[in-house]
C-alpha cells in the first residue's frame, strides 16, 4: 500500500530493555529549561498585563544603538513581572530591546555565564521554576507544594529575582 508509514522497533541491548537515545541538549537549554514547557501564547500575555512596560513608552526599551537604558530600567526595577519578563527573553532568545531590566548585551552575557555551568543549582533551579510558575499565575501555595518548600521561601525566592 503506497503511502503508509513503516514503524521501525527500537533496537535492543538485552531482551527486555530498550537501546538508550541520546539527547543533544545546548548548556543553555539545561540551564534555562524549567519543569514546565515555555508558558503559551495566553500565559504570556498575563504576565505581560502586570508589567508596567505596558504603561511606557514602547520606544524606551527598544532604544537604538547606544542609545539610553536608564529609564526603561528604572521602569523595570519597580516591575511585578520582571523575573517572568526575562524567563521570556532568556527562552525566546530576544535579540532587541530591554526585557526584564537587561540590555541584549547583559542577557548574552547571562546566557553565555549560565552556559558554561554544566547544570543550574537548585536555587537556580527553583528561582526558575518560580519565575515560570508564577507568569502563569499559579498560587504560591501550589508553587510552594510542588518544590517542597515553604510559601515564605517562594515570596522570598521571588523577591531576590525581581
Amino acid at each position: 500500500m503506497s503511502g503508509s508509514l513503516d514503524i521501525v522497533e527500537p533496537t535492543r541491548k538485552r531482551p527486555g530493555r530498550p537501546k538508550e537515545r541520546t539527547q543533544h541538549v545546548t548548556p543553555l537549554e539545561t540551564a534555562i529549561a524549567a519543569p514546565l514547557p515555555p508558558p503559551a501564547a495566553a500565559d504570556i500575555s498575563s504576565w505581560r498585563s502586570d508589567a508596567l512596560c505596558a504603561q511606557t513608552d514602547p520606544e524606551e526599551f527598544f532604544p537604538p544603538p547606544g542609545g539610553a537604558t536608564s529609564r526603561a530600567k528604572r521602569v523595570c526595577a519597580e516591575c511585578p513581572a520582571r523575573a517572568a519578563c526575562l524567563a521570556h527573553a532568556l527562552t525566546y532568545n530576544e535579540q532587541h530591546g530591554i526585557w526584564g531590566g537587561k540590555t541584549p548585551r547583559e542577557r548574552q552575557e547571562l546566557q553565555h555565564t549560565t552556559a558554561t555551568e554544566s547544570r543550574p543549582t537548585r536555587h537556580q533551579q527553583q528561582a526558575l521554576t518560580i519565575a515560570t510558575l508564577s507568569a502563569q499565575n499559579v498560587p504560591v501555595e501550589s508553587i510552594a507544594s510542588q518544590l517542597g518548600i515553604t510559601t515564605r521561601q517562594v515570596y522570598r525566592i521571588r523577591s531576590r529575582t525581581a
